[in-house]
């Protein structure tokens, strides 16, 4: 019967071959990645309970994936133990100061892969019970949307602080007896974090208790259904938009002290990279425009 999952993220095949030979006998369920990307991306997934990570990988190192790990609240919890090529302290200590549970030499040997991954799913399991406790709900906005978890939480009045997470993004909405208080959302605040939040149709959720029910930034002063009203009304008007807009094809032209203007102001992510693309230079792609390309150019 499996009882624990593991992420194995080793980009050598026989290296990583010969590990999952020796993981065999212990009662584990393991997940293979080829690259530190890959291992974030599936960590992020399925959320296991150990990662067991190769130092020395593509696009990310393993380094780079514990530090990444340890700043996502969904995944900083994870043990981690970082596989190295020879000994070096500097790279050990490195590990540690990252938040890496434990470190292991290459090549490995089987004794000491299985004692060492006892220890650290020995300690993960007493702090299985805390973490029970600190989750009062979590579930797949795939299954539930927003909206609808909106309103039974409202419905239910609780109070907690919902966390948010899809293709990377990560939001937080404070509940107070079922009435929205609090919502960020990168760095949108308050209402329009609410609006960009209540688009994501797929990622996760989990509620946990509010250790502080008084905001003291991000205030939502608008009713629950007064936010999901608007944010209805916002997408169909921008499904109205799309419809009337012609397809935008050929170069777009602006003054060059309106571009200008428009790049001091504090503008949407997404407007600022598309004020950016007028800059005469005609070749370089745009990734939301359905894999058409926009020319964009400036005039004195």
């Amino acid at each position: 019967m499996v009882q624990w999952r593991v992420l194995l993220a080793e980009d050598e095949p026989l290296a990583a071959q010969t590990t999952l030979a020796m993981l065999a006998e212990l009662p584990l369920e393991v997940t293979v990645a080829r690259d530190g990307q890959e291992a974030l991306l599936q960590a992020q997934k399925i959320l296991p309970d150990l990662i067991l990570l190769d130092a020395r990988m593509p696009v990310l190192d393993g380094f780079e994936v514990v530090k990444a790990l340890k700043a996502d609240p969904a995944t900083q919890d994870i043990p981690v133990i970082l596989m190295m090529e020879g000994s070096r302290d500097e790279d050990k200590v490195r590990g540690l100061e990252l938040g890496a549970e434990d470190s292991l030499n290459k090549p490995i040997k089987r004794e000491e892969l299985l004692a060492r991954l006892r220890n650290v799913l020995r300690r993960a399991e007493t702090r299985r019970p805390a973490q029970a406790e600190k989750s009062l709900m979590r579930g797949l906005l795939g299954m539930i949307s927003l909206p609808n978890l909106i309103q039974a939480l409202e419905a239910e009045r609780r109070t907690g602080k919902l966390r948010l997470t899809s293709k990377g993004h990560h939001g937080e909405i404070l509940f107070v007896e079922g009435r929205i208080a609090s919502a960020t959302e990168g760095p949108r605040q308050g209402e329009a974090a609410m609006y960009r939040m209540l688009t994501w149709g797929d990622g996760e959720f989990a509620l946990e208790p509010a250790s502080d029910v008084t905001p003291l930034e991000a205030l939502v002063t608008k009713s629950n259904q007064s936010l999901l009203m608007e944010a209805a009304r916002r997408l169909d008007e921008v499904a109205g938009l799309r419809q009337t807009l012609a397809p935008l094809e050929g170069p777009v032209r602006m003054l060059t002290s309106f571009r200008q203007a428009l790049l001091h102001r504090a503008l949407p992510r997404e407007l600022h990279q598309l004020v950016e693309l007028c800059d005469g230079n005609w070749s370089r792609p745009a990734a939301w425009t359905s894999g058409k390309r926009l020319a964009g150019s400036c005039v004195s």
